[in-house]
């Protein structure tokens, strides 16, 4: 079964797109976007407060090569025909080994849409940032504190099964004409969330393995990285949880049913 994974970006370009051609004998190529996003909340003494969000985004195919040549000669500061950019697409998560500590190291971006992208020549003065994601719970979800401080993070484990980078935006004939095992992928992302006050208490009952659905706000951490001699920025992020789907109705400790196997044996393991 290939899980949940939509992301809904609105947001403002911090620099140029650029345009990188695959390399190792593939065809076409990627757009690179970074796009910062601008929210108001209110913090915790009812104030209005005010966050952004930077998030790296990747265009494959012909549409990412357009959308770099429709930028033109963009500038940070000037005054840019595109200004903004508004987006759905899937969270993706990079792994690594870092060369000197021999430790594990992750960053996420967001593969876009071709088909779901607009451009803005105004921009966004607050813009959109959500991810909703579908999945198992890797752990136990852990709680700390109480009443109005408390809060409970766990973490989501997503499997999906999509078509390869460079085979999207080929028509139907062409991909019809590729071997099913040439044809598609699958992505793992682990995703950490985090909920807290008193909404934390709908995580009662859920235990490790579950399938559960979250969604809510991106949170990013951004750390810096040494990759093959070039240090690298990522975005390392936490999911602010919104909503966790049928939290509420399982109580019992079994795991949620997944739509396949409602009319086969049951549970989901």
């Amino acid at each position: 079964m290939s899980d949940k994974n939509q992301v809904s970006l609105q947001g403002n370009f911090v620099k140029k797109p650029v345009w990188t051609e695959f390399t190792k004998g593939k065809s076409g190529g990627v757009a690179t976007l970074e796009i910062a996003m601008n929210s108001e909340f209110k913090n915790r003494a009812g104030e209005k407060a005010e966050k952004t969000a930077f998030m790296t985004v990747k265009v494959f195919g012909p549409e990412g090569k357009k959308l770099v040549d429709k930028m033109g000669s963009w500038e940070k500061g000037a005054n840019n025909t595109f200004k903004g950019i508004d987006l759905k697409g899937r969270f993706r998560m990079d792994t690594w080994k870092d060369k000197e500590t021999q430790k594990g190291k992750k960053g996420f971006w967001v593969e876009a849409n071709p088909n779901e992208i607009e451009l803005s020549n105004k921009g966004y003065v607050n813009g959109k940032n959500s991810l909703n994601i579908a999945g198992r719970l890797v752990d136990n979800p852990v709680t700390r504190g109480s009443g109005e401080n408390k809060v409970v993070t766990f973490t989501v484990v997503s499997n999906e099964i999509y078509i390869k980078p460079e085979l999207q935006g080929k028509s139907r004939e062409e991909l019809d004409a590729v071997p099913v095992k040439e044809k598609f992928d699958q992505k793992t992302v682990f995703v950490e969330c985090l909920l807290s006050g008193k909404r934390a208490g709908e995580l009662e009952g859920l235990k490790k393995g579950m399938l559960v659905e979250v969604g809510g706000g991106i949170e990013q951490k951004v750390s810096k990285a040494m990759v093959d001699g070039v240090e690298k920025s990522f975005n390392n992020v936490q999911l602010g949880v919104a909503y966790v789907n049928e939290a509420k109705q399982k109580r019992k400790n079994e795991p949620l049913v997944s739509k396949e196997n409602k009319k086969g044996k049951g549970k989901s393991k």
